[in-house]
């Protein structure tokens, strides 16, 4: 099966590309980029369009460990794109509104 992982380079995307690199083809999003055996391509988050289609996508990526809060201008890109209105402090509110109807 041919499978992409967001962070893939991440502590639990690494791990689960250990796991999986023997028996499934693997394809990363992240943004850093070292050489992993196992792992045929890791992908930006600009370069999307170059991934090949696959069977199955697991998202891991995610801000972690940013204790300085320092997002390079890609994290805050996907960022941007992820908040679907849940609690975001860099939003300075508690998420969605309702109606009082």
């Amino acid at each position: 099966m041919k499978i992409l992982i967001t962070g893939i380079h991440g502590f639990v995307g690494s791990n689960l590309g250990k796991a999986l690199q023997s028996h499934h083809t693997l394809f990363g999003e992240d943004i850093a980029f070292p050489q992993t055996i196992g792992i045929v391509k890791t992908y930006n988050w600009d370069a999307l369009q170059d991934i090949p289609p696959v069977n199955t996508i697991i998202h891991l990526a995610g801000k972690a460990h940013d204790t300085k809060n320092s997002m390079t201008p890609c994290m805050q890109k996907r960022s941007e794109l992820y908040d679907v209105g849940g609690i975001n402090p860099e939003r300075n509110d508690s998420g969605p509104k309702t109606s009082s109807a």
